[in-house]
């Protein structure tokens, strides 16, 4: 059993060399582990509720009748280490919560693989000569709206004149041909658009394809930079918070 520093450095040295069998002061107790080479992945690294209360009934016992400790201080050490526990018991509830949130986050990035989710800039995945929808921004509308796809090695596949749009979000849709009809191979195609607003002015809106989730993963798992992560063809990734459309 040890004496709390603050219960040592009370003692007089008459009574510290007289202290009864198995209590020890805290330079002894220092000595005893540094001489035992006790490794830090071994000893408590830090002191619990029952080693606090163990060296706070052995203060109290081995006070000096002389000169006894104030009563404000152990209701100090009392209160801080009341604040202590509160504080760990806190930090084990959120670890809990965050365990919690990042598992419902798995599930709902793994719910979403082989579904089609709406990726800013993303490219488009041509998959089973299935169309493929781009959703375009018109702030101010467009008197003319150009739509121009391109192969993976940057040649013109098609180019479509959508003609006049209105203020807001419009759907455009690629069909995976080419200008003469024929069918193109699946794979990753670019869709880039340009547009002639109000004024005449020549305009490059923002646009979102509809790519299929592949897989999820989280890179940082562990870490606080922890996130689950969307995976498309072409090593496009994504947030799953950034997720604002889903479709099948």
């Amino acid at each position: 059993m040890t004496v709390s520093s603050s219960t040592s450095s009370s003692l007089p040295a008459s009574l510290s060399s007289t202290l009864p069998n198995g209590i020890t002061t805290l330079a002894q107790h220092q000595a005893a582990l540094a001489a035992t080479q006790i490794s830090t992945s071994s000893a408590q690294s830090a002191m619990g509720e029952n080693d606090f209360l163990t060296l706070f009934t052995t203060q109290l016992k081995n006070q000096d009748p002389s000169q006894p400790e104030d009563n404000s201080t152990f209701v100090s050490q009392l209160a801080q280490f009341s604040q202590l526990t509160a504080t760990t018991n806190m930090e084990s509830s959120m670890n809990s919560l965050v365990g919690s949130l990042q598992n419902g986050q798995m599930s709902a990035g793994a719910s979403l693989i082989g579904k089609q989710v709406l990726v800013p800039g993303g490219a488009a995945t041509l998959i089973n000569s299935q169309p493929v929808n781009t959703s375009v921004s018109l702030p101010n509308g467009a008197k003319t709206l150009t739509m121009t796809v391109t192969d993976s090695s940057g040649n013109i596949v098609d180019i479509q004149a959508l003609g006049p749009q209105t203020a807001g979000n419009m759907t455009a849709t690629w069909d995976g041909k080419s200008q003469n009809g024929s069918q193109q191979a699946d794979g990753i195609y670019k869709l880039a658009f340009s547009a002639v607003d109000s004024t005449g002015n020549t305009v490059t809106p923002t646009s979102s394809t509809y790519s299929q989730v592949i897989s999820i993963s989280n890179p940082n798992a562990g870490t606080p930079a922890s996130a689950w992560m969307l995976n498309f063809a072409g090593g496009k990734t994504m947030n799953l918070a950034d997720v604002s459309s889903v479709a099948n």
